[in-house]
């Protein structure tokens, strides 16, 4: 076996990144849209080098 995929969310714990972003800045993310922005942002927003890491294509 080379490779093993962990499916965390909804498995192991109830994955709200929402709700987490809320959490950590509550300052920023005031209530839930804001917070799904913030989780936008920092669990999707991003290209380059993370997308490519994502596909597999970079180590």
């Amino acid at each position: 076996m080379k490779k093993i995929v962990f499916d965390f969310g909804g498995v192991l714990f109830h994955w709200k990144p929402s709700r987490l972003m809320q959490r950590e800045l509550p300052r920023r993310a005031t209530d839930e849209a804001s917070g799904a922005r913030w989780a936008e942002a920092v669990f999707r927003g991003y290209g380059g080098d993370w997308g490519e890491f994502d596909r597999g294509t970079l180590e």
